[in-house]
C-alpha cells in the first residue's frame, strides 16, 4: 500500500521545487538576441502554411476557407512604409491553424 500524501503537502513540494529551480541572480543576457524583419524586399526566407483543415480539401473548398497569404503594407497606425506577412482564413471547421516559419 502506498503512503497517502495530502494535497497540501504535494502543493508545498511542487512550490518548493519551482522556487529552487529559479534564480533571481541570472544576469547573463549575452545569449539574448533580437532579430527584426522589414519585408521591404520580399519574404526573406519565411514560408507560410495552413494545417488542420479537412484532408480531402478540393480547390473549390479552398475558396470556401478563404485561405490567403500575402506580403502587404502594414495597417495604420503602424509604420506606413513597412510591410508584413498577412495570413487569413475562414475557420469553418474551428481548428484551422495558420503559421509563418523561418529557420533562424
Amino acid at each position: 500500500m502506498r503512503p497517502f500524501l495530502p494535497a497540501r503537502t504535494i502543493s508545498a513540494i511542487a512550490l518548493l521545487s519551482l522556487l529552487t529551480a529559479c534564480s533571481l541572480n541570472n544576469t547573463d543576457d549575452s545569449k539574448l538576441e533580437s532579430i527584426g524583419f522589414l519585408f521591404t524586399e520580399g519574404l526573406q526566407g519565411w514560408t507560410t502554411g495552413f494545417s488542420d483543415y479537412p484532408a480531402d480539401l478540393t480547390e473549390q473548398d479552398s475558396l470556401t476557407y478563404e485561405m490567403l497569404t500575402e506580403l502587404t503594407n502594414l495597417p495604420a497606425p503602424l509604420d506606413d512604409r513597412g510591410k508584413g506577412i498577412r495570413l487569413r482564413s475562414m475557420n469553418r471547421s474551428d481548428d484551422v491553424c495558420m503559421f509563418a516559419r523561418k529557420k533562424l
